[in-house]
């Protein structure tokens, strides 16, 4: 008595999920059907600029600093 009941208690499991399992497969072609439809978005390209060259960045050479304003010896 306990076999059969056992018996139909899996074969009512197994049912279910063979069920569960087709819906997962319809699910995943209707994804890929939805994803073939929609245009693949484009990024938009990055805009390439020119900077202007700042003196503070270090954009300069040693000519360009007068040591002797940097370092003064003198008297005040």
């Amino acid at each position: 008595m306990q076999e059969k009941k056992t018996e139909q208690n899996l074969s009512l499991i197994r049912a279910a999920l063979k069920k569960l399992a087709e819906e997962l497969d319809m699910v995943k072609e209707q994804l890929s059907k939805v994803k073939e439809q929609q245009p693949k978005e484009r990024q938009e390209e990055l805009k390439t600029t020119t900077k202007k060259e700042n003196p503070r960045q270090g954009n300069y050479s040693s000519a360009d600093v007068d040591i002797q304003k940097m370092f003064y010896y003198g008297n005040k």
